[in-house]
């Protein structure tokens, strides 16, 4: 996760340098998207926060994320961009693994007792 946080940052800044360089047509749907790339950064990051604490939260929006990155290398990888895509779902599935044991060191299986 905290890898994935790290491309997405390296990507949105380099959109917004190309943006602020003059090198992309539309200005506005640029920064844009590197805001929103910027943002599943810092979402990226957080996961990755909270799975190296061992948090309780930290399983389902690594699962989500997962999935998420899944898909999104079907559609590059159905799209015209296969060795990508697979990378991608590659990734994905890395990402999946990584949540499902995020809490399979808990011995009350997930459930918080009193």
């Amino acid at each position: 996760m905290a890898l994935q946080g790290v491309v997405l940052l390296v990507l949105g800044v380099l959109l917004v340098v190309r943006t602020i360089g003059g090198k992309e047509s539309d200005a506005g749907r640029s920064l844009t998207l590197a805001i929103v790339v910027l943002v599943f950064a810092l979402g990226a990051g957080l996961i990755a926060r909270a799975l190296l604490r061992a948090q309780d939260g930290a399983r389902s929006p690594t699962l989500v994320w997962g999935v998420f990155v899944v898909l999104i290398g079907v559609t590059l990888a159905r799209g015209g961009a296969p060795a990508l895509g697979v990378l991608v779902v590659v990734v994905g599935v890395a990402t999946l693994a990584g949540g499902w044991t995020a809490t399979a060191g808990r011995r009350d299986g997930g459930l918080r007792t009193r």
